[in-house]
C-alpha cells in the first residue's frame, strides 16, 4: 500500500499532522511485583481496520493446549491453530511469552486471536510490546473483518469517518458523499456517511484510487491517493485540513537565492514554531497553516543570530525577522484567517 498525501510537520501543536507514533505505558502488579507494561501505539488518519495482518507472520484463532513455566517468570504455551487467517501453519506451535504479567489472564482451553512474528533461527515469542494478541471474546470485530477478507477475492475494503477538524477535536459529518475513483476501469464508487460520520464502500476491485468528498458548502477535505490490494482493509479518516499557506523568497539584493537559509514560522502567542529551508530559487513555503497570528524569521547561513527578546527562549534565534528587523518583538504580525494564502513574505539580503 502506498499513500501519496502531503502531511505537514507538527511542532508544539499549532500545525496539522497526519501520523504520530507513541508508546502506551502502564503499571501493573504481578506476583507481588510492580512491572511496567509498554505497548506500541500508532495514531493516523489511515489504519488497516485494526486487523494488522500485514505486520505479522501468523494471524489465527488458536486454543491454548498447555501452559508451562519458563525462565524469568514467563510461560511457554502450546497452541493449536483453529482458524487461520494469515500465514502457513503446520500443526501446534510452541510460543514463549514476554512480559506475561502485562497480558490478559492465560488459561488452558482458552481461545485467543493470536498475532505472532517468526524470525529465522529464533523461537516464537508472544511479546506484549507491539503484540496485538487477545482473547477471542475481546476480538469479535477484528475476527468479523478477518473472515470477510478471507472470502472477498481480488477486492479490498475501504471504510472510515468524515470529520470537520482533525482526528482529536473533529466532529463527525453526517450525510456526506464519499467518492473513490480509479481501479481497473477508472470507475467511480460512492458511499454515504451515517449520523456518526462513518462510511464504507462496497468491496473495491484491487487498484489505485483517489478518495475524496463531494463538497458540502465550504467543507472539502483534501483527497487521498490509496492503493487497494487483494484482501486488504483500510480505515481512512477524511478530515478538513487547514489550507492556509505562508510563502516567500530569501534572496540577495542582486536576485541570487540565499542558499542554506532557514526560515522560521512562529505560531500564535509564540506557542510554537516550525522551520523550513529554501529551494534553489530561494523560495520557502509553509502549508496547512491554521488561522492565527504569526511572525516569520530567517536564519542566514554563517550569519549572526540575535537571541530572542521574548521570554520564550525555546524559540530558535533568527538573523532577521520580517520585514527587516533583528528583534522579534518588532516583526510584522501576519494575521491568518482560515485558508488564507500569504505569498509575499520576502527577505532581501545585502549582496556579498
Amino acid at each position: 500500500m502506498r499513500r501519496r498525501h502531503i502531511i505537514a510537520l507538527c511542532l508544539a501543536g499549532f500545525l496539522c499532522a497526519g501520523i504520530s507514533r507513541a508508546q502506551l505505558i502502564g503499571v501493573k502488579q504481578y506476583n507481588g511485583k510492580t512491572i511496567t507494561c509498554m505497548h506500541s501505539g500508532l495514531s493516523s488518519d489511515l489504519k488497516d481496520c485494526g486487523v494488522k495482518a500485514w505486520w505479522y507472520t501468523y494471524v489465527f484463532i488458536g486454543r491454548i493446549m498447555s501452559i508451562a513455566p519458563a525462565p524469568g517468570g514467563e510461560k511457554t504455551l502450546e497452541i493449536d491453530p483453529v482458524e487461520i487467517f494469515h500465514g502457513d501453519l503446520q500443526g501446534p506451535l510452541t510460543v514463549t511469552t514476554s512480559q506475561v504479567g502485562c497480558l490478559p489472564p492465560l488459561s488452558v482451553g482458552a481461545r485467543w486471536l493470536f498475532y505472532l512474528r517468526k524470525e529465522k533461527g529464533k523461537p516464537i515469542v508472544m511479546d506484549y510490546y507491539g503484540n496485538d494478541s487477545l482473547p477471542v471474546a475481546e476480538a469479535q470485530e477484528r475476527i468479523k473483518t478477518l473472515r470477510r477478507l478471507q472470502v472477498i477475492g481480488n477486492r479490498g475494503i475501504v471504510r472510515g469517518m468524515v470529520r470537520r477538524g482533525d482526528y482529536i477535536s473533529g466532529s463527525p459529518v453526517a450525510d456526506a458523499t464519499v467518492v473513490a475513483r480509479g481501479g481497473p476501469g477508472d470507475e467511480r464508487y460512492f458511499a454515504s456517511t451515517n449520523k456518526d460520520g462513518n462510511y464504507e464502500f462496497p468491496p473495491l476491485p484491487a487498484g489505485s484510487y483517489k478518495v475524496g468528498l463531494e463538497p458540502i458548502g465550504g467543507f472539502e477535505p483534501a483527497s487521498t491517493d490509496l492503493d487497494v490490494s487483494r484482501s486488504s482493509c483500510w480505515d481512512l479518516a477524511l478530515e478538513r485540513y487547514p489550507h492556509g499557506r505562508v510563502s516567500g523568497y530569501v534572496r540577495y539584493s542582486d536576485g541570487r537565492p540565499v542558499k542554506g537559509a532557514r526560515v522560521i514560522l512562529v505560531g500564535p502567542g509564540s506557542s510554537g514554531y516550525i522551520v523550513t529551508g529554501v529551494d534553489t530559487t530561494g523560495l520557502f513555503q509553509f502549508d496547512h497553516v491554521k488561522a492565527g497570528k504569526y511572525v516569520v524569521g530567517v536564519r542566514l547561513p554563517g550569519g549572526s543570530a540575535r537571541k530572542s527578546t521574548n521570554s520564550n527562549s525555546f524559540l530558535p534565534p533568527a538573523s532577521l525577522y520580517y520585514p527587516d528587523t533583528q528583534h522579534r518583538s518588532d516583526a510584522e504580525v501576519i494575521n491568518m484567517r482560515t485558508d488564507d494564502k500569504v505569498g509575499n513574505i520576502n527577505f532581501t539580503i545585502s549582496a556579498r
